[in-house]
């Protein structure tokens, strides 16, 4: 991830940097519909998590259905599909 050049003074470029990842691990045999209602809970509630902390704002739907580094639970992936992120 870079840091972007709005937030550099006399700088034109991005500057690359560690990221932060926030993430929701469960075990793979939890069930289905919980883990479902769990990330439609998050991400359709992002505001209020961003509100709670800042950090918040870098997670997403897309960099966790697409970006993890883990297998996403069919929980998860059913939620990424309704939404268009995966198909």
């Amino acid at each position: 991830m870079d840091i972007k050049e709005k937030h550099i003074q006399g700088t034109d470029r991005g500057i690359p940097s560690v990221t932060v990842w926030n993430s929701v691990v469960c075990h793979k045999d939890a069930p289905e519909d919980l883990v479902y209602k769990i990330t439609k809970a998050i991400f359709e509630n992002k505001k209020m998590l961003t509100n709670t902390h800042k950090i918040a704002e870098f997670t997403t739907a897309e960099a966790s259905a697409k970006q993890s580094p883990i297998p996403v639970h069919p929980g998860a992936l059913r939620y990424y599909k309704e939404i268009g992120i995966i198909k």
